[in-house]
């Protein structure tokens, strides 16, 4: 008959495996659900919380993160739509026939360049939990959006094609603020 502890730890390399099977056949039967669920209750404390939702939505990665993923989703939902913004001003910027409204675009198109680098550029920030750059980031494309916006204001009788794009930006980078704002409490 074979020692008590050798019986212990054939029966630990038998369920041990079948543990870890069965944990991750609970995480997977738990879905996209309590994915929506966390980011649901993320997005409580923000300004525009079905905003956030939403935007959260439009990452796939999103209703499997965690908690402490949250933040980096954030910084890539506003870097995306940056990114986006970025390339309609390129557009606008082809078509452009005035001089002011070239100025005005040149001006939001480097405003642009630099909220997309940096918003880039911070994403490793977070895994290494420093959350100062990503805080600076996150206010840099706020700032840089409202720049843009007003940079149309000051040409007389030019309206700016990005006014519902620079709110967006500001209004996404709001609500990342306040969720990496959230992981560091």
């Amino acid at each position: 008959m074979g020692s008590p502890v050798i019986r212990v730890s054939h029966l630990l390399q038998v369920l041990i495996p079948l543990l870890l099977s069965t944990a991750q056949l609970s995480l997977a039967q738990l879905g996209p659900d309590t994915g929506v669920k966390l980011i649901e209750e993320t997005c409580s404390d923000t300004e525009d919380p079905e905003l956030c939702v939403s935007s959260f939505l439009t990452d796939p990665q999103s209703t499997s993160a965690l908690y402490k993923d949250l933040g980096a989703v954030s910084v890539r939902v506003v870097a995306a739509n940056a990114t986006d913004t970025r390339d309609y001003i390129e557009h606008l910027l082809n078509k452009a026939e005035d001089s002011a409204t070239k100025k005005s675009l040149e001006i939001c198109l480097e405003s642009y360049n630099s909220m997309v680098e940096e918003l880039h550029t911070v994403t490793d920030s977070l895994e290494e939990l420093d959350f100062m750059p990503v805080e600076e980031a996150l206010d840099l494309a706020k700032t840089k959006a409202e720049e843009c916006e007003e940079e149309f204001k000051k040409q007389k009788g030019l309206k700016s094609p990005l006014t519902q794009r620079n709110e967006m930006i500001g209004k996404l980078a709001d609500n990342g603020f306040v969720i990496v704002g959230d992981m560091m409490i």
